[in-house]
């Protein structure tokens, strides 16, 4: 993979389906640019990573062995992410079609 024009980051914490869904809506955005996926769980401990990696495998999943919070969990997830900017997503957040282009465009 080339460069990477955005980094898109997710923190999970027991909400397996919602970060499944933004995930969804995430691969249904069209754009140009390349981009990666970081969901980071602030140590559930239930089955998030196995509900979310089987369904999407290609995503950077980080799981911590501490629940940092919302603010420190992207900041190190951010520490992981290549991309030349940042989107960072609540897990229950859904995008557009259009949202990707329009992020790294602007």
């Amino acid at each position: 993979m080339g460069v990477i024009d955005l980094s898109i980051i997710i923190i999970n914490y027991k909400t397996p389906n919602l970060v499944c869904d933004c995930l969804a809506s995430i691969y249904k955005s069209k754009t140009k640019y390349n981009y990666e996926i970081i969901v980071l769980d602030n140590n559930s401990q239930d089955d998030s990573k196995k509900i979310i990696t089987k369904k999407y495998s290609k995503i950077k999943f980080i799981a911590e062995q501490k629940n940092h919070g919302f603010a420190k969990g992207n900041n190190l997830a951010a520490k992981k992410a290549r991309g030349r900017y940042f989107l960072f997503l609540n897990s229950d957040t859904l995008v557009y079609k259009d949202t990707i282009q329009k992020a790294v465009a602007r």
